[in-house]
């Protein structure tokens, strides 16, 4: 087998071993590996190897600023690209109380208030 020489890996004969740090993405190509003796018998087999780009962070909102009793919409401060699916979010340190975080998209919610989260008047 032998390891595209623009992706940084190198394959060892003796060991069988894959090492080296990627440098380029590469689409998932299969390889055969095949195993020699000394008698030079073989056996083959198989795998599939795909090399993501890096995982990256751009800040989409540099600074927001809520009101209290001010009803605001959802938004997504910071998105992510790259890696390998699926990506996940999380923020330090926790958000004020009543801000919601998804850790799938990285939005943050404002809690909703409802017609009826009004105190009700009293009649005297």
């Amino acid at each position: 087998m032998r390891c595209p020489a623009s992706t940084g890996l190198s394959f060892n004969t003796s060991t069988g071993a894959i090492t080296g740090t990627p440098t380029a993405i590469t689409a998932t190509a299969t390889y055969t590996v095949t195993v020699t003796d000394a008698n030079s018998a073989t056996a083959s087999n198989t795998f599939s190897l795909t090399v993501n780009g890096a995982v990256s962070a751009t800040q989409a909102i540099p600074s927001k600023g809520l009101t209290v009793n001010v009803a605001a919409t959802p938004f997504t401060p910071v998105t992510g690209a790259g890696g390998t699916s699926p990506l996940s979010y999380g923020v330090a340190p926790a958000l004020p109380t009543g801000l919601s975080f998804n850790t799938s998209t990285g939005a943050i919610t404002p809690p909703r208030r409802s017609a009826t989260s009004s105190p009700t008047p009293r009649m005297s």
